[in-house]
């Protein structure tokens, strides 16, 4: 089973998963198989544009390592809580200063593509659903 219409066509996205201590981010296909990843320090005291800076950095890297594919969207995971249609966190406890701000115009103005960001635990459930053991199961 494949997340795209047209299995002929590999997709390839970053992915990311933002935590009060680390950032891990990835190259992943269409199957959900991780082709490259990585992880830094979140440190978030350092500031949503820091972290910004370095998640983009992140997935140059993984890129490479990737072999480079053609990356069509990033999809970011994220502790909150955060509003999934802006990305703007609000109060995150493990985030301190982060409140009122998103990573996804920094990431869209780096690499011109769409950003997509959830939090952490609805999009663990959906990729459960999609790719995991509950497979079209229409609850969890």
């Amino acid at each position: 089973m494949t997340l795209i219409d047209a299995p002929e066509v590999p997709a390839f996205v970053f992915a990311a998963d933002i935590g009060g201590t680390g950032m891990r981010g990835a190259v992943i296909d269409a199957y959900g198989r991780i082709l490259a990843r990585e992880r830094v320090s979140t440190d978030p005291e350092r500031g949503l544009a820091d972290a910004a800076r370095r998640l983009a950095a992140l997935f140059q890297r993984v890129a490479v390592r990737a072999g480079a594919p053609p990356i069509q969207a990033i999809g970011v995971s994220s502790a909150g809580p955060l509003e999934p249609s802006t990305g703007i966190y609000r109060m995150p406890p493990n985030l301190p200063g982060w409140d009122g701000h998103t990573l996804v115009p920094a990431l869209r103005e780096a690499f011109g593509l769409p950003v997509l960001v959830g939090h952490d635990a609805t999009l663990a459930a959906v990729a459960e659903a999609h790719l995991g053991a509950h497979r079209g199961a229409d609850d969890l």
